[in-house]
């Protein structure tokens, strides 16, 4: 079974980037013309989550890469034995596919509408429909699912910490996306975000 995951997580990471990273950035470019990663060397909030978030993604490979390739390096990570049992790992390992499957979902109901980071330059669409019916946030709240996944299935200091400031970060690039479409889309916006749950919900009936 451990010989089993060795192979099998670290590959599903590099299909996870590939899916929600790699392909959908190479479709908006060639859609639109436009690189969708909003990021530059300006000293600003947007920057630094974006910075952190990059570095959490690093952490992240370091964990999947001791723990495959060198597991007597991934024990100094200090593992969390009390939770490393099959429940919580089983639990992981379905939040981590689910939220996988969530982002692909919501990417493509984004269309060339999808971001990473804020982009001031292109008017884009206002998405409403699809999992966007529950969520203003869906991509975000997988992420978080996602990370969440990832410690339950590798509970050790290094990952709690991912953990930890993943969720800081995340609320933090919300309120700001959340700020910037409240400018670009108005009343509109306004409506939409009284209406539906930042993360989860059902929609809230207006009659």
């Amino acid at each position: 079974m451990l010989i089993f995951l060795k192979i099998y997580i670290p590959l599903f990471g590099l299909l996870a980037l590939m899916a929600v990273f790699i392909l959908p950035v190479w479709r908006i470019y060639r859609q639109t013309g436009k690189n969708p990663v909003i990021f530059n060397r300006q000293d600003n909030a947007h920057n630094f989550v974006s910075r952190t978030l990059f570095f959490l993604v690093l952490a992240t490979g370091l964990i999947l890469t001791l723990f495959s390739f060198s597991y007597k390096h991934y024990l100094y990570l200090a593992p969390i034995g009390y939770l490393q049992t099959k429940p919580v790992f089983i639990t992981g390992f379905i939040l981590a596919h689910i939220s996988l499957i969530l982002t692909m979902v919501a990417q493509y109901q984004m269309k060339s509408s999808w971001r990473v980071g804020i982009d001031h330059t292109t008017h884009t669409d206002l998405i409403t429909h699809g999992l966007f019916r529950f969520s203003r946030n869906p991509i975000y709240t997988s992420m978080l699912f996602a990370i969440l996944g990832f410690f339950m299935m590798m509970p050790n200091a290094l990952s709690l910490l991912i953990l930890g400031v993943g969720i800081v970060v995340i609320n933090i690039q919300i309120r700001l996306e959340e700020e910037f479409l409240e400018k670009l889309h108005g009343s509109s916006y306004k409506s939409y975000k009284s209406s539906v749950s930042r993360f989860v919900g059902l929609p809230v009936s207006k009659n």
